[in-house]
């Protein structure tokens, strides 16, 4: 149900995006006037954007890979893990480490593993000239909270009010 809802919202952006794109300015000035001529391409990306975008798809992949561990859940463990790690230019994971620990070996090799879950991960930006890039990413890990509407709740907090 939940990737039912996530294919509605990004159609929803879709269309959203497609008619927003498809509107016509009209230009501005004296109808005597000639009109200016629209751009017949779309500027480029600068680099640091394009940087910035991939950076983001990267974090992306990382979150929609991550899955609670059943006994860091048990036992309620939170924290953050600092997850370094370097990609080769076809977004292959070379090499992996914790850079700082969260205190729960539970969450600590669930970023790690989450590093498997989420590849391939995109390829280097072509104005990116190493042949690999080192990341160090926030891995948060915080227990859902407690309430009535979530089945969280009913499994794990009900009758501990």
């Amino acid at each position: 149900m939940r990737s039912a809802f996530q294919r509605a919202v990004l159609l929803s952006m879709l269309l959203l995006l497609a008619v927003c794109s498809a509107v016509a300015l009209e230009p501005k000035g004296n109808a005597n006037e000639p009109a200016a001529a629209a751009p017949q391409s779309r500027p480029e990306v600068s680099e640091p954007d394009a940087m910035a975008a991939w950076k983001l798809q990267v974090v992306g992949l990382l979150e929609r890979s991550k899955d609670y561990p059943a006994a860091a859940l048990e036992r309620g463990e939170e924290g953050t893990v600092q997850l370094a790690f370097t990609l080769d230019r076809q977004g292959r994971v070379t090499n992996s480490h914790i850079a700082r620990s969260s205190g729960s070996k539970a969450l600590d090799d669930d970023a790690l593993e989450m590093l498997s879950r989420a590849e391939p991960f995109p390829p280097l930006p072509a104005d990116v000239t190493k042949p690999e890039i080192n990341l160090n990413v926030p891995v948060s890990y915080q227990l859902p909270p407690c309430g009535p509407i979530s089945g969280w709740f009913q499994r794990h907090c009900w009758g501990k009010r």
